[in-house]
């Protein structure tokens, strides 16, 4: 949450002023305005990141065309054998690493290639393995995900301290809920429309702001948790997954020579036994000596990543080298493996990942209108929002560092942008 107006509950609509804040409100008010503008921009650009990321692959897809499913007919099926045999037949001189379903039935499957040098994803129709095209690594989709977790300076340190702003969040969130008595009203008490706005426009941007952070509280107490959950995997608080056993290989590539689809299919034969019931999402390939095949996907623990169900076989003689589910996992575990489900709306399916879209559109509202009152609150001319008040709001000594940083990753991603389309 930002900034929350220059007095919860002025004007129309404000209720009696018995539910206005008093005495330790007033405190968490001043709490609640004073972080709000240090920090709306960078909230901004988080909450506009992450709407984006719900629908990230279908919107790289519509710069993309070869990314989309190009078939008339949709399977839920996936030709794995037949997505590996595509992209080594287009570049036989790369390496394939990850083979991943779509994501929807919009999209190809993709099949992730390194080449010395590059990096690149080779797109086919998921049934039939029709090569459909290529994309670079790292188009829009990566270029979101590095704004949103590390500013799109890819290092450790910046994911820890991007995950620390959780903290920031959760103090937004008590101190607006501390400073708006009976605040539970607002979800059926919508910001005053028409003339009466038109006269009483501060209230406006009040009563918006108040209703917009009590609907999109639920999303923000989920992002804010989960973002604590990654937070404590980027320190070191994680507890590894079962460890499969190596294998005997000592040869230098990760893959045998020659392994294409047909060993693939071998190898999923194999892990359709050793855990019946297995969808497979995506495939690791082995990269190095001793990796074996690592199939992962749903099954039916609730609220995890695919890699918490997961079979590892050996690409030479195809023996099981380790198994594990996601109910087998340590309570500890499962807490770490359903930040991703709930970050992001994946755990329902489309449902989820539209619902999750519209509150991320409301909190990225939220931030915004905190913007409008810190230049309602700040202007010189009384009753009118100033321009200059609300660049002094954001640019102030104080924040002129959180602002320049802003600036300066939404350049590095329009660049990054060009550099893709030219």
């Amino acid at each position: 949450m930002t900034g929350a107006g220059k007095a919860i509950g002025e004007g129309a609509g404000a209720g009696s002023a018995a539910a206005r804040p008093r005495g330790a409100g007033l405190r968490m008010l001043a709490v609640h305005r004073w972080l709000g503008r240090v920090v709306m921009l960078y909230f901004t650009l988080i909450f506009t990141t992450g709407t984006l990321l719900v629908f990230a692959p279908e919107l790289q897809a519509l710069m993309s065309p070869q990314m989309q499913r190009h078939s008339a007919v949709v399977t839920a099926e996936v030709n794995w054998p037949g997505l590996l045999d595509t992209a080594i037949a287009q570049y036989p001189e790369a390496q394939p690493l990850i083979l991943r379903a779509p994501q929807s039935a919009l999209l190809a499957g993709a099949v992730e290639m390194q080449h010395p040098g590059r990096g690149f994803v080779v797109w086919a129709d998921p049934g039939t393995a029709v090569f459909q095209g290529v994309t670079p690594a790292r188009g829009l989709h990566e270029i979101l995900r590095l704004l949103h977790t590390h500013l799109m300076l890819d290092r450790k340190l910046m994911l820890i301290l991007v995950s620390l702003t959780s903290l920031l969040l959760i103090a937004q969130i008590v101190a607006g809920l501390r400073s708006t008595p009976r605040f539970w009203r607002n979800w059926g008490r919508p910001p005053p429309m028409g003339v009466r706005a038109r006269a009483m426009p501060r209230s406006l941007w009040g009563g918006l702001h108040r209703w917009v952070a009590v609907w999109s509280l639920p999303l923000l107490v989920v992002v804010a948790t989960t973002a604590l959950i990654y937070l404590a995997e980027a320190v070191g608080f994680e507890q590894t997954l079962p460890a499969a056993q190596p294998t005997a290989r000592t040869h230098e590539f990760g893959l045998p020579a020659g392994f294409d689809g047909a060993d693939l299919a071998r190898a999923l034969s194999v892990a359709a036994t050793a855990l019946p019931g297995l969808e497979v999402r995506e495939i690791y390939l082995p990269i190095r000596a001793g990796e074996g095949v690592r199939i992962r996907g749903d099954l039916t623990a609730l609220l995890v990543r695919p890699r918490a169900n997961t079979v590892t076989v050996d690409p030479d003689d195809f023996s099981v080298l380790g198994v594990h589910r996601g109910e087998e996992l340590s309570i500890y575990r499962r807490v770490m493996e359903l930040a991703d489900p709930l970050h992001f709306g994946t755990f329902g399916g489309m449902p989820t990942r539209v619902l999750w879209a519209a509150m991320g559109v409301l909190a990225t509202g939220l931030a915004l209108s905190g913007l409008m009152i810190a230049a309602w609150r700040t202007s010189p001319v009384p009753d009118a929002p100033s321009p200059r008040a609300a660049v002094g709001a954001i640019f102030g000594p104080a924040r002129l560092v959180l602002a320049a940083t802003f600036l300066f990753v939404i350049s590095m991603l329009i660049f990054t942008l060009f550099l893709q389309g030219s």
